[in-house]
């Protein structure tokens, strides 16, 4: 009976090495796709740009975000900015009204999108358009994100919790240095 308990134990401990091993990795690869790829903004760190899917030693990264919400990596073409908080470094919560204002850089087409942390927009009330906007008469945006309509440019947030300000970017013009646009909490 001994020998019987030491195989046992024995045998719980590199099952529990084996479990441990498995979560570890999960959680790191989980950790890589959503970190490995992005890059802060050089004029604007609050904003993060994912690296492009011809990038070699970000690529898997980059595939495996995507593919893992079920998406397709954008085209080379597009830019795909991302933020997380406002300009005060609040994260983005779906309770509150959060205001985006300034001038979209010069593309050929745009959206800005309300997403899930995930990078999904459930519905078209969570994406504004370079057709549907209605910009100032200085060619700046004001679009607020709220769960209730708003005057104006309005995207409802996906939930009440935490989401992602996204705006693509088709065929920008020049690749200098970008301007985005702000990103204010009005009340919450």
């Amino acid at each position: 009976s001994g020998v019987k308990g030491s195989f046992q134990s024995r045998l719980l401990v590199k099952l529990a090495s084996l479990f441990a091993a498995l979560v570890l990795g999960i959680g790191s690869a989980y950790q890589g796709l959503a970190a490995l790829g992005n890059r802060p903004v050089e004029n604007n760190p609050l904003w993060t740009i994912r690296t492009p899917a011809n990038d070699e030693s970000a690529l898997p990264y980059i595939l495996g975000h995507y593919l893992t919400h079920g998406q397709l990596p954008p085209p080379l073409s597009v830019q795909d900015f991302h933020r997380l908080r406002d300009d005060d470094q609040v994260a983005l919560r779906g309770s509150c009204v959060v205001e985006i204002t300034g001038e979209i850089p010069a593309a050929r087409w745009w959206t800005i999108s309300a997403t899930t942390q995930a990078g999904v927009a459930p519905t078209d009330s969570n994406t504004l358009t370079a057709a549907t906007a209605l910009l100032e008469s200085d060619g700046k945006l004001i679009l607020r994100v709220s769960a209730s309509p708003q005057p104006g440019n309005w995207i409802k947030p996906p939930a009440n919790g935490a989401y992602t300000i996204a705006l693509a970017l088709h065929d920008a013009a020049g690749n200098g240095q970008l301007t985005l646009p702000r990103v204010k909490q009005v009340s919450c």
